[in-house]
């Protein structure tokens, strides 16, 4: 089973060194759109190794052609997952696109680790409702549904 990992640009490092290890830990492939599973930038995503340099600014991007091929990439990723999980504790437009597009056109799993302030906001339960998945305040809840999760979708493929 393989997830598409929604998450803020400044938090990828986090998500990279701690959070995906511990999703492949439970036996899930994660698909970081940074970088790969080994923590090394992603060759489609130069402007990664820019930022992580210090040479561009996070969201410094002003080519319509670059921000179109970045936004198909990751909406090709996402069709390629089983399922996304995103992780946002505040407000995120691009963590908010993907939900809406897995959940709604992809019809695949969402489950959002979200803080308190998001818990019960009416799109996140929707999107989470309507996809199987989940709204969930702690990484041990989100490891718990996603387990559940997996358990099934392993038994259904037998």
């Amino acid at each position: 089973m393989m997830v598409y990992i929604a998450h803020f640009l400044h938090m990828r490092h986090h998500i990279r060194d701690d959070f995906c290890p511990k999703l492949q830990a439970l036996g899930i492939e994660t698909l970081n759109p940074f970088y790969n599973m080994d923590g090394s930038i992603r060759k489609d995503r130069p402007e990664v190794a820019l930022i992580d340099a210090g040479k561009m600014k996070e969201y410094g991007i002003s080519s319509a052609g670059l921000s179109e091929n970045i936004v198909n990439m990751d909406l090709k990723k996402i069709r390629k997952c089983d399922a996304l999980v995103a992780y946002i504790q505040e407000a995120s437009i691009g963590c908010s696109m993907e939900i809406f597009y897995c959940a709604k056109w992809c019809k695949k799993p969402v489950f959002i680790l979200t803080s308190e302030k998001y818990i019960k906001h009416p799109w996140l339960i929707h999107l989470a409702n309507v996809s199987n998945g989940a709204v969930v305040l702690t990484e041990k809840a989100l490891f718990a549904k996603l387990r559940r999760w997996k358990r099934k979708n392993e038994t259904s493929k037998v």
